[in-house]
């Protein structure tokens, strides 16, 4: 018997952290649709989706640098519910949370040691030493920066000189086709957002 509690039973009531006076700005601007049933949790995803927004993020790339961003609300109802779906989605990736990570796009191949020697991408491939390596990963997904950083590469150099567990192989395929998805959302969220 574990004495560890089951966080879905500890956390079961949630409470938002995000002012009222925010959510009321949102159920005030649909409300003239008849629609002012806003809940905290989909300004939370709505704000998550548009900040991933490679349209945003382009046209207000200095207010982010030297300032909290600014977050626009749609005019129509609907168009915020998509984000907030979007937003919701990308959460769940970034978290390494949804179901579709369980069959990643990306593989681990060879039978070497598993240390991370190098950090090499070639042609669709990550190597990490002469024998191990993972792919397909897109040019687009090892060169997918946060922060500042490579993700694809910041985790391996976090891992560099150690030997990777099945565990840790199996979090980098996810990682790999989390950011895949991640940048399919972004162009969907690009497609509908109103900036």
């Amino acid at each position: 018997m574990s004495c560890i509690p089951d966080i879905e039973h500890v956390f079961q009531e949630q409470t938002s952290n995000i002012k009222e006076e925010i959510i009321k700005k949102y159920k005030d601007r649909f409300v003239l649709n008849g629609d002012s049933s806003v809940q905290p949790t989909e300004v939370f995803y709505y704000i998550y989706g548009i900040l991933n927004s490679i349209k945003y993020r382009k046209k207000y790339e200095e207010f982010l640098r030297i300032d909290f961003p600014r977050i626009p609300i749609v005019n129509n109802y609907e168009v915020f519910l998509q984000i907030s779906g979007f937003g919701k989605e990308l959460a769940g990736f970034h978290l390494l949370k949804q179901e579709s990570l369980n069959l990643p796009s990306a593989k681990y191949f060879g039978n070497g040691t598993n240390q991370v020697e190098k950090i090499e991408y070639v042609a669709g491939s990550v190597q990490i030493n002469d024998v191990n390596h993972f792919e397909p990963i897109p040019e687009e997904v090892f060169q997918f920066t946060i922060g500042g950083y490579q993700v694809c590469h910041k985790w391996l150099k976090d891992r560099k000189g150690k030997e990777l567990t099945l565990e840790e192989v199996q979090t980098y395929c996810r990682i790999v086709t989390a950011l895949e998805k991640t940048i399919e959302l972004q162009r969907e969220i690009d497609e509908v957002i109103e900036i």
